[in-house]
């Protein structure tokens, strides 16, 4: 099987040539010559390749396509490509009854708890981001002592794949305070934490915590990760449209496929803010790429925009978190000179009316 995936290469007005992937949108890279970029191209595609393989993320079977040019990635990788499609499973729902694989004693110490959606956050965007904020979301109580018994074993909605949950592990309730609980992570099933995914279509009803005995016997085991989920592959710079508590929780775990993605394109991105609709254009140009500049909206929640700063201190960075939506409007090679990228800006700034009626000031 020849191990080879359709390229494109784009001559750019400065010279030089745009290399992309229409099979791996975070593969992008340039060369001064044809020859330079057909080389790079190859390098670039091993390593996108290496680190899809390495996080267990999904390879597109190797084609050749008649229309456009084609690169194959290196020796090495073309090795590991071949032992990877041919000897791994396929990822589908296994016949295999969660009691099997995490057995538990009295079940009537137990209840269930379905974490889903809160009307701001989802949970499995806390999981990923920050394991006591996760912990907290099995400690609040709210007016129902809805933790009634000993153990919480808790589940989080995999809102990629409907009906769903990831097992998020077993919490003691230490003790029952007015407000919250008092939970410790126990060491029971540990190692199934974040890793093990479970069918099942819910409860059905309203609530979130339920009688563990009335659900165990019917969670199937749907997969096992090789490792516990870090958050969703990179989906392309056309599909970007993530809420600032998704970005926080890929920048966190500085995931390499978004990382490697971002940081090699200069461009025009749009902040939304839900909360009134404003929204606000930025720009990334410079050496630094959309990663960088996109970082320093996740550390500080207003990236040092003047009015998006007066917003974050008067209401704090849980106003990003709830509110702030990216995507973005244009991408560009990194060869693109910086005027044009500041024009493009005020190209969008202008489409958009973002000066009187947006966040944008200038």
């Amino acid at each position: 099987m020849k191990i080879a995936y359709p390229v494109s290469f784009e001559p750019q007005p400065q010279g030089g040539f745009t290399v992309t992937f229409p099979d791996f949108p975070e593969a992008i890279t340039e060369g001064d010559t044809i020859e330079q970029a057909r080389f790079n191209a190859a390098e670039c595609l091993s390593l996108v390749l290496d680190v899809r393989m390495k996080q267990g993320d999904a390879i597109p079977l190797p084609r050749v396509s008649e229309d456009t040019d084609n690169i194959e990635p290196n020796t090495a990788t073309q090795a590991a490509i071949h032992v990877h499609l041919t000897h791994k499973p396929e990822h589908k729902s296994l016949d295999i009854a969660v009691s099997k694989l995490l057995p538990i004693d009295k079940l009537s110490e137990y209840k269930i708890h379905f974490a889903v959606w809160n009307g701001e956050e989802q949970p499995l965007d806390v999981f990923v981001r920050d394991q006591e904020e996760w912990k907290g979301w099995n400690s609040w109580r709210g007016q129902r002592d809805r933790f009634s018994r000993k153990f919480i074993f808790s589940l989080i909605r995999y809102y990629h794949q409907p009906e769903r949950w990831l097992f998020g592990g077993i919490f003691e309730v230490i003790e029952r305070n007015a407000d919250s609980y008092t939970v410790n992570l126990v060491n029971l099933h540990q190692e199934y934490i974040g890793r093990l995914l479970i069918d099942h279509p819910g409860a059905g009803v309203k609530g979130s915590a339920f009688y563990l005995e009335n659900y165990f016997n019917s969670l199937k085991v749907a997969q096992l990760f090789d490792k516990p989920f870090e958050g969703e592959a990179f989906c392309g710079y056309e599909n970007i449209e993530h809420g600032f508590s998704q970005l926080e929780a890929i920048f966190k775990q500085n995931k390499s496929d978004w990382k490697s993605a971002l940081e090699n394109v200069k461009g025009v991105y749009l902040i939304v803010d839900r909360s009134n609709g404003k929204m606000y254009v930025g720009s990334a140009y410079g050496d630094s790429g959309i990663w960088s500049r996109w970082a320093s909206y996740i550390g500080t929640g207003h990236g040092w925009n003047d009015e998006l700063t007066k917003l974050i201190t008067a209401n704090g960075i849980e106003h990003a978190r709830k509110n702030f939506w990216f995507s973005i409007l244009e991408f560009r090679s990194m060869r693109t000179d910086d005027p044009v990228i500041i024009s493009r800006e005020q190209y969008w700034k202008r489409v958009l009316q973002t000066n009187p009626f947006g966040y944008n000031k200038n």
